[in-house]
């Protein structure tokens, strides 16, 4: 009985741990185990994370909303290299109301998993060197991968959701060193693909049914890693 009562606290803890609240005195947003140091800007309408105080492994934010003592205004902004070089992070998932994945936020982490249906914009870096990580969802509004090297080096990744990505621009090497990523999206929009765009990966396909300028070097890099050069198409398969 008393195991089973130890058993019940546990989790009981663990599903208050799941709330999140913030506190404005402290100005700190926290679930429990995450706890993050917050500004309210914008005439109190926008809620920007400022500063790291603790937390590790799973990373879930999709119910930040909805608590008694959650924030009233949306939060909108990390900043730049905010989890970079965390060797204890898991996956991560974002609110609805984040937008944009900043410059390095994850680059050189433990990252494995990242979703964030709301996404629109991953910037330079912004998942460089993250070799743990294995599959990145976004929504039907992510149309931009903006800066170099987003998804490189992420020697691990696997999946890309959705396979319909309706990218609109791209930065150089942005999935260069994706070397277990064997299935390419089809870049529905993109009509500008960039230099060394899967440099060293698993690629065999590249699929830009739009494109009207495919830089030559995104096409026949994959040749450094000891495969065959995969070849670009305007059809869709």
């Amino acid at each position: 009985m008393r195991h089973l009562t130890v058993l019940c606290a546990l989790l009981g803890a663990l599903s208050a741990s799941a709330e999140w609240t913030y506190d404005s005195t402290a100005k700190t947003l926290s679930d429990g185990n995450w706890k993050f140091g917050v500004e309210i800007v914008a005439r109190g309408t926008q809620m920007n994370v400022k500063t790291f105080q603790q937390g590790s492994g799973d990373l879930d934010m999709s119910d930040l909303y909805g608590y008694d003592a959650s924030p009233t205004v949306p939060l909108k902004t990390f900043p730049a290299k905010f989890f970079m070089n965390k060797s204890d992070l898991g996956a991560v998932t974002f609110p609805d109301t984040v937008t944009v994945v900043p410059s390095s936020m994850f680059e050189g982490s433990s990252l494995v998993e990242f979703t964030g249906l709301s996404v629109k914009q991953v910037s330079g870096a912004s998942f460089k060197s993250c070799k743990k990580l294995v599959k990145v969802t976004f929504g039907d509004d992510f149309s931009v991968i903006d800066g170099a090297d987003s998804f490189s080096g992420c020697s691990a990744l696997t999946t890309i959701v959705p396979h319909e990505l309706k990218v609109t621009r791209c930065g150089n090497y942005c999935f260069s060193g994706t070397a277990s990523l064997t299935d390419c999206p089809n870049f529905t929009v993109l009509t500008n693909v960039p230099s060394y765009m899967f440099n060293a990966s698993a690629i065999t396909d590249l699929r830009f049914p739009v494109a009207t300028n495919i830089v030559q070097q995104a096409t026949n890099d994959v040749q450094q890693a000891g495969g065959e050069a995969p070849q670009a198409t305007n059809d869709v398969q």
